[in-house]
């Protein structure tokens, strides 16, 4: 009789401590998964910058080229080259 109330007390601690690793994992993967979508929003965001920080630069190699040009054409037209 003993031994059966050290085996369910044994059991219940098993499963005591099987149900807390379970609850312990599950609340592990929910913050794993709210960890991911917060690296996933950052990521996007991170591209929308990048994609931002391209189209700056383009603009300022534009400009860039395009002052080149105004003033080799007036540089040309003080020359009277044209």
């Amino acid at each position: 009789m003993a031994r059966t109330r050290t085996t369910r007390r044994v059991n219940r601690r098993v499963v005591a401590a099987l149900e807390a690793a379970a609850q312990t994992a599950e609340t592990g993967r929910e913050g794993l998964r709210k960890a991911a979508m917060a690296m996933d929003v950052v990521q996007a965001e991170t591209r929308l910058h990048d994609d931002l920080a391209d189209r700056v630069n383009h603009a300022w190699v534009n400009a860039a080229d395009a002052a080149f040009e105004l003033r080799a054409r007036l540089a040309a037209e003080q020359n009277g080259e044209r």
